[in-house]
């Protein structure tokens, strides 16, 4: 728990004291305040898009903006010779996503039109709507927020749910990834 500042302030003692290799981050983007059903700030797995920096966590500051504030803890990992590793949920975003009005196509609906909300393990998972990967659009908006969190330092990537999306996808983003950052 805490900010990104707070988990900078202890990475000295994560790589030279502890010797970690990788920082695994849970997913850091908005998440709804009021949709959710884990608490005030909702499941770190429902995120708004997959790009924003959630400002819950970080510091207050005037010369910073929240991607500017994770920017500076990746610098500071890799200042300390170790990788960052995002996880990011890749077959849904909460129910909070302005692309549900932008973008309602990227959505798996059932016949009679209403959202679909993913799940597993006998468990539906109702603060999620369920992202549709038969839709080529989809696809690019997939790769260019990967794309947008290694600009900002992210070496590598655990994708929630990433099993649930066929493998030619997954060849796509790759590749486009890999285009742009070939050691990602």
């Amino acid at each position: 728990s805490g900010t990104l500042t707070d988990v900078a302030h202890e990475l000295p003692f994560l790589f030279r004291e502890l010797g970690v290799r990788i920082l695994h981050l849970l997913p850091v983007q908005e998440t709804p305040t009021v949709y959710a059903r884990m608490g005030r700030y909702g499941s770190p797995y429902a995120a708004t898009d997959l790009t924003s920096v959630n400002h819950a966590y970080c510091t207050f500051r005037v010369d910073r903006t929240p991607a500017e504030q994770f920017e500076e803890l990746c610098a500071r990992v890799h200042a300390l010779g170790g990788d960052v590793m995002l996880d990011i949920a890749a077959n849904h975003l909460g129910w909070a996503t302005e692309l549900l009005n932008a973008h309602p196509e990227w959505f798996v609906r059932h016949a009679d039109g209403r959202f679909h909300s993913p799940g597993a393990w006998g468990v539906t998972w109702e603060d999620l709507v369920e992202l549709d990967d038969r839709n080529p659009s989809l696809w690019r908006y997939l790769a260019e927020s990967l794309l947008t969190w290694c600009a900002r330092g992210v070496d590598a990537f655990r994708c929630d749910a990433g099993y649930m999306l066929p493998a030619e996808l997954w060849e796509y983003v790759t590749a486009r990834v890999h285009e742009v950052f070939p050691s990602t």
